[in-house]
């Protein structure tokens, strides 16, 4: 709060203002009032008038003001309680802590600093597919990605090949036949590591409806991410092959699907190419025999090489088989499990 280009020695300063240790620290830290006393003796000591002090002291109070309410407008979009929940920050002990908290885990210093990374929608990327939903959840959308930053800063850099990526596929494809996830993910996040993309599974908290989202960070790394957000095997496999999709059919592009995604050209091409990487052309002369029964449907996909529960999915999306049916072939996950 107090600087002014007449240099003084601090420790001269506080003698002279005649403040003990605490209160002479809450006066250079701005929380403190300049007093009509500490006016006068900062003018004998540093110079300017004792109302030049004092009114200095009353428009710090108006910013510093203006400047909190800016903090608690912005912190009240910030779904605190579930980045707590989740594990990603340490509870706040007080609500000072709390803005320092989430300024912290954004990796900013200021709100103001938070809007240049960030934006007023929170994408962090102009590139960004959102509707009006993302746009009115900014806190809750730049948590969760920033949660994805955070993912790929702490794995090693392994530099961004499409060429490795793609010849994974095959391998990442057989790997929707596992039933669990504690046995499909680490071989997926090791195949997409080995290409250079890292893949950060996160549910999403309150206010933010993403099911995935790629993104080309500054520093070089590539990020897929995905919510689980509906917890069934179609679902996620789908949302999975379609960010990879983006990742090979528009690199270097941001992307952000979930509920309320404008439908664009290039959306429809990553679900054209996540629909075939999963069900191959060759095989849709099958798709009505499996639609005939439970027993036609497991044996489809086990030739096909997916889960019954991916090619029940294909088989509904394509208005095949009714939403109702069959759902029961599909594998459905649990956070808590």
């Amino acid at each position: 709060m107090l600087c002014h280009r007449k240099a003084v020695d601090v420790a001269v300063l506080q003698a002279r203002l005649m403040l003990e240790d605490d209160a002479f620290t809450l006066l250079m830290e701005g929380r403190k009032r300049i007093s009509p006393g500490i006016a006068q003796r900062l003018s004998d000591l540093i110079g300017r008038s004792t109302s030049f002090w004092l009114e200095r002291d009353r428009r710090y109070c108006i910013d510093a003001e203006r400047m909190q309410g800016e903090v608690e407008r912005w912190i009240a979009t910030i779904p605190v309680a579930d980045m707590v929940k989740f594990g990603w920050i340490a509870k706040p002990q007080s609500r000072h802590s709390r803005a320092a908290t989430c300024l912290q885990y954004f990796g900013v210093r200021t709100v103001e600093e938070w809007e240049d990374v960030w934006g007023k929608d929170g994408s962090g990327g102009a590139a960004f597919r959102t509707s009006p939903t993302y746009r009115a959840n900014a806190g809750a959308v730049s948590a969760w990605l920033r949660l994805g930053e955070r993912c790929a800063e702490a794995v090693p850099f392994v530099p961004w090949s499409p060429e490795r990526l793609k010849a994974a596929l095959p391998a990442l494809r057989q790997l929707t036949r596992l039933h669990a996830p504690e046995r499909f993910m680490p071989r997926l996040l090791s195949l997409c590591q080995e290409a250079g993309v890292t893949v950060c599974v996160a549910r999403a908290p309150t206010g933010c409806r993403a099911s995935g989202a790629t993104r080309f960070l500054p520093n070089g790394r590539v990020l897929v991410m995905l919510s689980f957000r509906y917890l069934s095997d179609d679902h996620f496999w789908f949302t999975f092959f379609h960010e990879v999709g983006h990742l090979l059919l528009h690199a270097g592009q941001d992307f952000i699907e979930g509920e309320g995604t404008p439908e664009s050209e290039m959306e429809a091409q990553a679900n054209e190419f996540s629909a075939n990487v999963l069900i191959p052309p060759e095989f849709h002369s099958r798709f009505r025999v499996a639609a005939r029964s439970y027993d036609d449907a497991i044996r489809c996909a086990r030739d096909i090489g997916v889960s019954p529960g991916v090619l029940v999915g294909q088989l509904q999306h394509r208005e095949i088989l009714p939403k109702e049916r069959m759902n029961r072939l599909k594998r459905r996950f649990s956070w808590e499990a």
